[in-house]
């Protein structure tokens, strides 16, 4: 085998495995976080913390107060035939 072959050759497998290890770093900061987040989920329902209820309100307020705004945006596009500059 000539040298420059035996050098591509070890090239191409020093990114694989370089590839391989960061794939691993990423998926092993990724279950940590995912631990994390369970744990810190299962730890608010336990202790009775936000509830899906409180949390469906507060979104359904925020899109009653949006509707003025999408009342003048209609009255707009009506007002210029739906055409845009």
């Amino acid at each position: 085998m000539s040298v420059k072959v035996r050098q591509i050759t070890i090239t191409i497998r020093t990114i694989v495995n370089g590839l391989c290890y960061f794939a691993t770093f990423v998926f092993g900061i990724n279950s940590l976080g995912l631990l994390l987040n369970s744990g810190q989920l299962a730890i608010n329902s336990i202790m009775g913390g936000s509830t899906n209820n409180e949390n469906g309100s507060k979104i359904e307020e925020n899109v009653d107060s949006l509707s003025p705004v999408k009342e003048n945006v209609a009255e707009g596009i009506k007002s210029t035939g739906g055409k845009e500059d």
